[in-house]
């Protein structure tokens, strides 16, 4: 099984907040607790599931996982993300992948 990840450089300090919400609670506590790590070198690993009695392996599976592993490489700070099929992470059942 292969692993694959994204890399988000640090944000630009002009870069938008959400104040108030779960998410940006959690990066201002981040960057309190821990202000030289940033972003940079941040790796994410999404978690892809087939729809009950589907497969990701089955050719429509495999096209929706392919068009999903577009959008995210298109992401505004995502440097690279492994497609699962490449990277040997579809699990043995074919209804888990990872990206």
């Amino acid at each position: 099984a292969g692993a694959a990840s994204s890399v988000a450089p640090a944000p630009p300090e002009d870069s938008f907040s959400m104040p108030g919400t779960e998410s940006q609670k959690a990066f201002d506590l981040l960057d309190e607790q821990f202000p030289a790590a940033g972003a940079e070198g941040a790796t994410a690993r999404v978690v892809i599931r087939a729809p009950e009695g589907g497969k990701i392996s089955d050719p429509a599976g495999k096209e929706r996982v392919e068009e999903l592993v577009t959008a995210l490489g298109a992401g505004p700070q995502v440097s690279s993300v492994d497609d699962p099929f490449k990277a040997n992470a579809v699990s043995e059942d074919g209804t888990t992948a990872y990206a």
